[in-house]
């Protein structure tokens, strides 16, 4: 099924209803649509068409080639361009990460601009000004990025939904004082938390999890 909703409660009710209303409709009245013969025939011919139709994309080849494109095959490439020149790239990581890490305590926010979402309503379509100026200590413009983080506001011990993150782009450099900006226009209603996240960031890296340093601004 297609997704509806970026809330997963709202969207697991959306399909389980879409569900029920399928087996009552159109699968049960088949089942019990007997002829002389007792045998539900409307009903058999949609479970032939449905195991021609699909159980082909339930194969363990298809398990295999599923695996091999989505994980093997970049993890082969990712591999490949890992080890290319001496392990030139992860010896470069290493590095950085070593350089980033003996810094990271000197990295701080020493300016935020915001909507005080506690004080002000915010409104769908209307443009909003957020901004960091960070202080990099003796690390690389580039080395740090900025996001707005966007979730769902947690209700009865639910866990944390994050809906969307957004990037801040570079605006003004003075120094070790790094400005990252963002004009956001809300384009959905509801009720959220919001919050500015200062992250190392280093395009080498297979995932941002792999260095998971994070400051919230």
């Amino acid at each position: 099924m297609e997704r509806t909703f970026t809330d997963q409660h709202f969207q697991d009710e959306l399909d389980a209803e879409m569900i029920y209303n399928t087996i009552e409709e159109q699968i049960a009245p088949k089942y019990y649509a007997r002829g002389t013969d007792n045998i539900p025939h409307e009903w058999i011919t949609a479970i032939k068409k449905c195991v021609a139709d699909i159980a082909s994309n339930f194969t363990t080849n298809r398990m295999l080639i599923d695996y091999e494109e989505r994980f093997y095959n970049k993890l082969a490439a990712r591999k490949h361009e890992m080890s290319a020149d001496s392990y030139r790239m992860a010896r470069e990581i290493a590095a950085w990460k070593r350089k980033v890490s003996a810094a990271w305590d000197k990295v701080h926010a020493v300016d935020v601009q915001r909507v005080k979402i506690d004080k002000e309503a915010v409104y769908v379509g209307e443009k909003y000004h957020f901004s960091v100026t960070v202080d990099i200590a003796n690390l690389r413009p580039e080395d740090i990025g900025v996001e707005m983080v966007l979730a769902r506001q947690i209700v009865g011990g639910q866990s944390v939904n994050v809906t969307r993150t957004i990037p801040l782009e570079q605006t003004k450099i003075d120094g070790s004082l790094v400005t990252y900006a963002l004009d956001y226009t809300p384009d959905e209603a509801g009720t959220f938390d919001v919050a500015l996240r200062i992250y190392p960031s280093n395009p080498n890296l297979p995932h941002r999890m792999d260095f998971a340093l994070v400051k919230w601004a």
